[in-house]
């Protein structure tokens, strides 16, 4: 991997530290959804790790959008408290990211792939949170 620009060393690194979080719970949790839920992550995180590694975006964003899918999947439909916890901390980091690089984190070149140019209106940041506040309801549910 050489010649890599900041956001795709980050996003390599953030993927890499996640994937192996969620390996730990796909193997460690009971819950059939939740293993589903974080079996199609995987799939998302290898994907994204090789477009990284290789430096293919169209790949790449095949984890992008697993990504997106997954947050929102397990923000309605997550069982455990554990998942609902990890899909708040990666909600946080993933607004935190945002705001600290000024832009999506698989946004790494200014190449024309992105599944944000399919609604480039869209307030991201707001839909981010929305999960976020999901998230957090949901898990207040379960701890009480």
């Amino acid at each position: 991997m050489k010649n890599i620009n900041t956001n795709l060393r980050i996003l390599f690194s953030f993927v890499f530290i996640v994937m192996v979080i969620t390996i730990y719970y796909f193997m460690k949790l009971p819950s059939r959804v939740d293993k589903i839920l974080l079996g199609i992550s995987i799939i998302g995180q290898i994907s994204t790790l090789l477009g990284c590694y290789i430096q293919n975006k169209y790949i790449t964003e095949i984890g992008h959008c697993l990504f997106g899918l997954v947050v929102l999947a397990i923000s309605l439909v997550g069982v455990s408290k554990q998942i609902l916890l990890i899909n708040i901390c990666l909600l946080l980091l993933t607004l935190f990211s945002r705001k600290y690089l000024k832009n999506c984190m698989f946004n790494y070149d200014k190449g024309d792939v992105s599944i944000t140019q399919l609604y480039p209106d869209l307030p991201w940041d707001y839909v981010y949170l929305s999960f976020l506040i999901i998230s957090m309801i949901r898990l207040k549910s379960r701890i009480e």
